[in-house]
Order: structure tokens, then sequence, then C-alpha cells
């Protein structure tokens, strides 16, 4: 569906690899939204606040596509995802100002490992949207023996754009009062590096096979080898 309906050209095992990140991320603030729908105000807000920011970040994204690489995306396909992303917005902007923005005021200083955790798992997550909203191409390069373009590029900083949206789970869980809010906000987190260590593993694995197969066409390895080690 991506390679006919979004990108204007051909797309490649980069491209897939990325959205299926961008499916991760996506898939764990779903996860929270569903399990937070009646539990109390500090926790919706939260995940408002996630939505809003994945918003602004996606528009922004966006907008930039259109201006700097106009034929990356299809025309009706990127008005439709502004409109959409600007109705979504306007949405979650709406419910969180109707739930007052309310935050939690509670502490939990005994559960000091459980502290740190939280805060080392929202630093990653700054640091790592940080670093693929700014420079996807640099992080791919030595990846990847495809030719990097615009869209990798976008790919790329659309995932850093929710890992940096998905920091504040953790910032927030800090102060809610309720321990199984808590805990429901670590199985969202746990989803998402579920998938990132997953799909780390399985690229490494595809440039495993794929080298494996050239040392077989070359002749440097019998292919009687390639069948033992990935069959």
């Amino acid at each position: 569906m991506c390679e006919l309906e979004c990108f204007q050209k051909e797309t490649d095992g980069v491209h897939w690899h990325l959205i299926r990140c961008i499916g991760g991320q996506i898939l764990a603030s779903a996860v929270v939204l569903l399990k937070f729908r009646n539990r109390p105000l500090e926790t919706q807000t939260t995940c408002f606040v996630v939505r809003i920011n994945a918003c602004i970040l996606s528009l922004l994204l966006l907008f930039h596509a259109r201006s700097a690489t106009p034929s990356l995306i299809q025309p009706l396909l990127q008005q439709g995802l502004i409109y959409g992303t600007g109705l979504a917005l306007a949405i979650y902007a709406f419910a969180i100002c109707r739930a007052g923005w309310t935050v939690g005021d509670t502490l939990h200083r005994d559960n000091k490992v459980g502290n740190i955790l939280y805060q080392l798992d929202s630093i990653a997550s700054i640091c790592i949207g940080a670093a693929w909203l700014s420079v996807p191409q640099w992080l791919l390069h030595r990846q990847v023996r495809v030719q990097m373009d615009a869209s990798h590029e976008f790919c790329g900083r659309m995932m850093g754009a929710l890992f940096c949206s998905s920091h504040i789970v953790s910032s927030h869980a800090l102060h809610w009062k309720s321990a199984v809010d808590r805990s429901m906000a670590i199985d969202a987190r746990a989803i998402t590096w579920f998938n990132l260590i997953r799909l780390v593993r399985l690229h490494f694995a595809q440039i495993q096979i794929q080298r494996a197969v050239v040392s077989c066409l070359t002749g440097a390895r019998p292919c009687d080898w390639f069948l033992v080690q990935f069959s």
C-alpha cells in the first residue's frame, strides 16, 4: 500500500523497517490510550499530550516535505494527511482543555529503582528521537547498501518525532498516584522497545543473509554452507 499510495517512487527494505518502527510507536500509544480510557484524569492527560506532540511534529514534517521536496508524497494524500493530522490535533487539544490539563502531584520517593528507570527511559526517548529527527541519513548510511534519499529521511524523522513524543509517558508516570497506572505505562513502553529491538535484530539478520548470498554466488563459500546457516 505504501509503495502504491504514499511515496511517488519504489520503496525498499529500509522504508519498511522504518515504517515498522513507526507502527510500533503508534501501537504503543494506542495501548496507553485504550488502557487509560477509564482511569483518572492525570493519566488521560498524558495520552492527550503524547498525541498533541506527535501531531504537531508530524505537521511540521509534512509541511517541510511539501515545501522542500514537493514530489516526494502524492499531493492528494499529502493534503489529506495534513488535514487529518490537524483535525486530530484539534480533537486532542479540546480533550486536554476539557480535562483541565490535570497532572499528577505524587512522587513515590521510596521507589528509587523505578524512578531511575522512568527517567532513563525518558532520556533515551528524547535522545533517540532527536537523533533521528536531525541526522537520519547519517544513522543509516553505514547500515544499508541502498542509496538514501528524501523518502528515507522522512520515514526516519517521523520515527524520531514519535520517539520524542513518547518520553512524556515516562516523565508523567513519575507523578501518578496509582501503581496500576504506572505498571500500565511500563507495558506500553515495553511494546515500543520490544518492537525496536526485534526490528534491529531482523535488520542485521537480513544483512547477514545478503552477504551470505553474495559469498555463495561469487564462490567464496559453498551453497551447502548457506543452507546449513540459514535453514
